[in-house]
């Protein structure tokens, strides 16, 4: 994780986080998560996907939140090929739970082991004010 903090004199600030990690499809499977950890209360900036090696030819795939958001993040027919790239903005959207990247294949299962799919998500949080003196 890395993060920028805005902070003002009397102590508070808005903190802005990327979360990052990776996943394969593991056994038998039509969707796998990415766990990105991201925490509960804040607001979700956005979220970038890559396909950092290819999964098997025709398992097109869709991305969402899951945990403490649902949020599509990429729709069907995502393609397998190596540095497949997804570009998400967020509107709006605070995580009610511990927020994580879930890879939906279109039809059928993944193939076990085969193909990564990296996931970078950006969010905000406040940090507390000092106290007053």
């Amino acid at each position: 994780r890395t993060s920028t903090v805005l902070n003002y004199n009397f102590g508070g600030g808005l903190k802005r986080t990327t979360a990052q990690a990776y996943a394969s499809p593991s056994g038998t499977t039509t969707t796998f998560d990415i766990a990105t950890n991201v925490p509960s209360g804040v607001r979700l900036v956005g979220c970038q996907l890559r396909v950092d090696t290819a999964l098997t030819e025709g398992e097109t795939w869709s991305a969402a939140f899951t945990g403490g958001s649902s949020t599509s993040i990429a729709g069907t027919g995502q393609t397998v090929a190596k540095n497949t790239k997804v570009n998400w903005l967020a509107v709006d959207q605070i995580t009610s739970n511990v927020t994580n990247v879930r890879i939906k294949r279109d039809a059928g299962n993944f193939t076990n082991d085969v193909g990564v799919i990296r996931a970078i998500v950006y969010y905000e949080e406040l940090t507390a004010l000092s106290n007053a003196s």
